[in-house]
């Protein structure tokens, strides 16, 4: 059996949220709201959407989920970003004299080539 629920009396801000929520899910926001109650009967609510994957999927649900074999072959080949991502963040925070020395070092044949640019 299927029940109606009518709610009145719902803020202008809120109502906002919901119309820019289902519009990136691509649902209406009667979906929206009938999929986060259906989350919260069935006891999901306070984990549902929290972690990237999640997140993923709410936005793009035409693509489901990912199998444990899917994510670890994901990671596998992500790796190499990942460690780029470490050099990049290095390169944004504050260098020690090592890391300083280092540099130098990796790129004085760098500035053999263009000293111009190394000015």
């Amino acid at each position: 059996m299927l029940n109606t629920l009518h709610i009145s009396h719902i803020d202008d801000s809120v109502m906002l949220a919901l119309r820019h929520r289902a519009q990136e899910m691509h649902v209406s926001v009667e979906e929206l709201v009938r999929r986060r109650l259906k989350e919260i009967g069935a006891g999901n609510a306070e984990t549902n959407g929290n972690t990237k994957q999640e997140k993923f999927i709410a936005r793009f649900p035409e693509f489901g989920t990912w199998s444990e074999e899917d994510l670890q072959e994901f990671e596998r080949n992500t790796a190499p970003l990942q460690e780029k991502n470490a050099v990049l963040e290095k390169l944004r925070g504050t260098w020690t004299e090592e890391d300083l020395r280092e540099f130098e070092h990796n790129t004085a044949p760098l500035r053999e080539i263009d000293p111009d640019l190394w000015k």
